[in-house]
């Protein structure tokens, strides 16, 4: 009698422990009337959205948590869906949330450790996670994408650009617009940008390659790395410790201004017409000027207890006015 009563025991917590711990796959499909909005919110699940065919909302939930740990959730409020994971119980499980929306649907993401990836929408979209990857590709609109931890994949994207990222390195292409793009201990690569191009990195290297537009490009301890670049407006590229390496596609036709703290600063016009006012300055003990052209005017300065060169040439016409300024290295113009 005891060892079937065991028996029995033993099959119980079994039964228990897999609908606590579940494991198995377990799929809900749900269709929704058009709505405004879409809110999904998750502890550590996944979401992908894309465009469907139709004007309905469609949500296709894989997970494989138990019953007893875990209930998703599919609230509508007025003009908004709202999909979200409520556990009961602590129990271990994954889960991803398939979401097709009309191509006009504004997203919006929270998760602790989920990824969230976005593709074909014309939309307002806003993501944010702490510890999950983020992927946003062929999509217009306002986007204000975030990872703290996360890798990024953003691509072929166009309007109102906030792409943030604390502690991983940032690739970003084929982007226009108002872009707005921040990492606070990683390196930027970006390339084939149009538009307002803001990028600041405390902490990183800045890599920009074919871009068209007005730059306000800084990094408090990296170096900027610029290959053809167009202006459109005035620009600033600048470092506090590392150098500034600019090449231009065509003739600078606007105000531009490089400087370094203590690297290098080199502008390359790539032999594109150079025309207009430049000025150089460097230290005059550990810094150097080189340009292509002799100089109408130099004279030296004292600042922040130190000696400074500056000199100076015009050359065609008195705009654009060319800044290149260094404190400790060189300040170099080159024809090509």
């Amino acid at each position: 009698m005891k060892p079937l009563r065991f028996l029995f025991i033993m099959a119980l917590c079994s039964l228990f422990l897999v609908n606590i711990y579940g494991g198995n796959k377990q799929e809900i499909h749900k269709t929704f009337k058009n709505k405004t909005s879409v809110k999904i919110n998750t502890l550590s699940g996944d979401c992908v959205v894309k465009k469907g065919p139709g004007p309905d909302i469609e949500v296709f939930f894989v997970h494989t948590y138990s019953n007893l740990a875990f209930e998703p959730q599919f609230i509508e409020e007025n003009s908004t869906l709202i999909l979200k994971d409520k556990f009961r119980l602590s129990g271990s499980g994954d889960s991803t949330w398939h979401v097709t929306v009309p191509e006009k649907t504004n997203i919006h993401f929270n998760s602790i450790s989920g990824d969230f990836s976005v593709e074909g929408l014309k939309s307002n979209i806003y993501a944010k996670t702490i510890s999950g990857g983020v992927r946003a590709w062929n999509c217009v609109g306002d986007l204000d994408l975030g990872s703290v931890s996360g890798n990024m994949d953003i691509q072929d994207l166009s309007g109102k650009l906030n792409i943030r990222n604390v502690s991983s390195d940032l690739r970003v292409k084929k982007l226009s617009g108002d872009i707005y793009v921040k990492t606070y201990s990683g390196d930027v690569e970006a390339e084939d940008l149009q538009g307002i191009i803001t990028i600041k990195v405390p902490s990183g290297d800045v890599d920009i390659k074919d871009a068209k537009g007005s730059f306000q490009i800084k990094s408090a301890s990296g170096d900027i790395d610029a290959s053809g670049i167009i202006l459109t407006k005035p620009s600033h590229f600048k470092v506090a410790s590392g150098s500034v390496y600019i090449s231009l596609a065509q003739r600078a036709d606007y105000d531009l201004t490089l400087d370094s703290a203590s690297g290098d600063v080199v502008l390359n016009y790539n032999g594109n017409p150079i025309e207009g006012y430049f000025e150089f300055k460097a230290s005059l003990d550990s810094g150097e000027i080189i340009a292509p052209f002799p100089f109408d005017k130099e004279e030296e300065i004292e600042k922040w207890g130190k000696t400074y060169v500056i000199k100076s040439f015009k050359r065609v016409a008195e705009i654009p006015r060319i800044y290149i300024y260094t404190a400790t290295g060189k300040a170099v113009l080159k024809e090509k």
